[in-house]
Order: C-alpha cells, then structure tokens, then sequence
C-alpha cells in the first residue's frame, strides 16, 4: 500500500516536470537550429512522450529474467 501511495505522488511530480523540461528543451534548442520545425506546447510534447514509450518501452534485464525462472 505505501509503495503505491508513493508511486503515485512521485507520477505526479515526475511526470509534469519531464513533460515541461522536454518542452523547454525543444522550443529553446530545436526550434532556433533546425529550420521546418515548429514550437510545441505542453499537451503535445506529453503525446510524444507517450507515442515515444508505445514505441519504444524498454528491455527487461537478461538477469532479473533468469533469477524469476529459478524461482519457478
């Protein structure tokens, strides 16, 4: 119950601030130094975010893997 409780205050935090320094980032750096592109805001940089991580959700570690099926 706690690591929820925790998981969610920190999704919370997390989540907003990341959304926000990628939006600052794409529209202070990307924007002045590559022509075509165009400012984004806040809402849309979470939709990349989101499209991205559909995409691209990570690897699993080979090692968590083989001690889960020992344990089995």
């Amino acid at each position: 119950m706690k690591n929820s409780i925790m998981l969610i205050i920190l999704s919370l935090i997390l989540i907003p601030i990341s959304v926000f320094l990628a939006t600052w980032l794409w529209n202070t750096q990307l924007v002045p130094a590559i022509d075509g592109v165009n400012q984004v805001s806040m809402l849309q940089m979470f939709g990349i975010m989101v499209l991205f991580y559909i995409l691209h959700p990570g690897v699993k570690s080979i090692k968590m893997n083989s001690n889960k099926s020992k344990d089995e």
